[in-house]
């Protein structure tokens, strides 16, 4: 009689994106608290468990070890970059382990005006001349480039 043979791994992959963050729900052969990590480009770092990101291709991880071993796994990973090409790796315990990428979804925003003051047009030359911007958290310039236009900033 021939042994049986039992493949250990992940299956059953349910990647959902959004825009700052991913649902994964997967299953695996074993109870395991699995090790997600998600990042640019495939892993590069091969070791002894298998493969890793490197430290700069990281962009968020998880390991849900409150939840305890187990087979059925619901996970969500975040923050992400919108609009971004990753990858998440898997990682179990024996080497278990599997790549996957996905795509984050772009965000669209769309703002409505329903007043604007404006401050000083005190010249003859023009109907009016205004400068406006957006700020975020206090901030015209949340990710290193003005939201006032025109103008550089200031």
């Amino acid at each position: 009689m021939a042994p049986k043979i039992t493949l250990s791994g992940f299956y059953n992959f349910d990647i959902t994106p959004f825009g700052t963050f991913v649902s994964l729900k997967f299953n695996s052969t074993h109870p395991v608290v699995p090790v997600v990590s998600v990042g640019r480009g495939k892993p590069t770092v091969k070791t002894s468990t298998g493969v890793e990101f490197a430290k700069t291709q990281i962009v968020s991880a998880t390991f849900p070890l409150l939840a305890g071993p187990r087979t059925v796994h619901d996970l969500i990973v975040g923050p992400l970059p919108p609009n971004s090409e990753l990858f998440v790796l898997f990682k179990g315990k024996d080497l278990l382990y599997s790549i996957r990428k996905f795509r984050t979804k772009r965000r669209r925003l769309d703002i409505h005006f329903g007043t604007i003051l404006m401050n000083d047009d005190s010249d003859d030359l023009s109907d009016g001349d205004f400068k406006f911007g957006f700020f975020v958290d206090n901030n015209n310039k949340p990710q290193g480039k003005s939201l006032r236009f025109p103008g550089d900033g200031s």
